[in-house]
Order: C-alpha cells, then structure tokens, then sequence
C-alpha cells in the first residue's frame, strides 16, 4: 500500500488592505501531489494538529474536502 503524506501549506491572501498568512493541506503520494487545498484557516496549530491526525488514520485523499468542510 503507497503512503500518503498530508502536509502544511502557507499562502497569504489580502483582505481589505490587510495581509494575512493561511495555512491550508497537500496531499502527497509517491512523491506526487495529488491534492492541494490552501487558505483553509489561520490557525496554523489547527491545522498542523489536523494534518497529524490525517497522516496517523491514512485518510483516504477523496475524503479530504469532507474533513475539511467538517472542521471549518
């Protein structure tokens, strides 16, 4: 069974002049992304603690947007 890697990604987005770092997921397989979802939060610690549980339960990455909708 191939290993997938859930890792950090940071982005920073511009809201009403002001700039903010998010932090979103990618999904990493064989070395390939398959999956890329930024600016989910700016909690980086939310969304490291997120990442940690995904990669300890190998969640299937079809069901990352679900995770993602659920938390949000």
């Amino acid at each position: 069974m191939d290993r997938i890697q859930y890792q950090i990604v940071t982005s920073v987005v511009e809201v009403e002049d002001k700039k903010y770092e998010t932090y979103g997921i990618r999904c990493v397989k064989n070395n390939k992304v398959i999956e890329t979802v930024e600016d989910i939060s700016v909690d980086d610690r939310k969304i490291k603690n997120l990442i940690n549980a995904l990669n300890e339960g190998q969640l299937d990455p079809d069901q990352l947007n679900d995770v993602i909708d659920d938390i949000l």
